[in-house]
């Protein structure tokens, strides 16, 4: 996915968005880490075609923290 685009999983819709945290800090912030899909998204720098370190953010309708 490039910056930007939004893409869906477990029909739920994420967007990528590029960040400038530390690794850790990066995996910490992604909402995919809990599906355990980390050896198979391309979001480090030397692992995509732009070099920009990505994370994948759940659109506002799918946030916990939003639901009543």
């Amino acid at each position: 996915m490039k910056i930007g685009d939004y893409g869906a999983f477990d029909k739920k819709v994420f967007r990528c968005v590029a960040d400038n945290h530390s690794q850790m800090k990066r995996c910490i912030l992604c909402d995919l880490r809990q599906y355990g899909l980390c050896a198979f998204i391309h979001c480090q720098p030397d692992e995509r075609n732009d070099n920009q370190a990505v994370i994948f953010k759940l659109t506002r309708k799918y946030r916990k923290e939003n639901k009543k």
